[in-house]
């Protein structure tokens, strides 16, 4: 029987990284596992691409990683159960931590992209954002949003932005 109640195939393919990336088991321990632990992990890998994209001195470094680790604690990703004392009108699933891990990873990737105008990091954001929309149809309201920011980002950053193009060439490779 299947703990949750919900058929595999009906489910986005890329919840299935997350619900069950071996194959179905009845234990539902280890989903419960990966569903707490992956997005806090991805979060943290969020949280150090977009600080390592900004340090000036070398002692910044350590400043990141003490804001990695604090980071991991933070109570949002450990608050699965119901608590009687607070009512809400909506549950968060185990699968939104997931989906708002990944979306920080993927503007935290397009970010950084632009201050170190790397045509990597931006393949990597975008396919990190497009992979969104395979765990929620809620990317398809994130993509654009991606879109908006790595622009803004760009914008304010290399402004103004047609000057910029002519003197760096590098701006103008990695704006087209």
């Amino acid at each position: 029987v299947n703990p949750l109640n919900v058929q595999p195939t009906g489910r986005p393919p890329g919840t299935m990284l997350l619900t069950s990336p071996f194959g179905f088991s009845p234990d539902f321990r280890p989903y419960l596992f990966r569903s707490t632990y992956i997005p806090i992990v991805i979060f943290v890998i969020a949280f150090w691409v977009l600080a390592e994209s900004q340090v000036l001195r070398p002692r910044q470094r350590w400043a990141n990683l003490v804001g990695a680790l604090m980071l991991a604690g933070f109570p949002m990703f450990y608050q699965f159960e119901r608590n009687p004392a607070f009512t809400f009108t909506a549950d968060w699933g185990h699968v939104d931590c997931f989906l708002g891990a990944l979306a920080a990873l993927a503007v935290a990737l397009l970010l950084a992209s632009v201050k170190r105008l790397s045509l990597a990091f931006a393949a990597m954001g975008a396919a990190v954002g497009a992979f969104t929309l395979l765990v929620k149809p809620a990317g398809l309201v994130l993509m654009p949003i991606f879109c908006f920011l790595w622009a803004t980002e760009l914008i304010a950053t290399h402004w103004p932005i047609l000057p910029e193009w002519r003197r760096n060439p590098a701006v103008r490779r990695y704006s087209y």
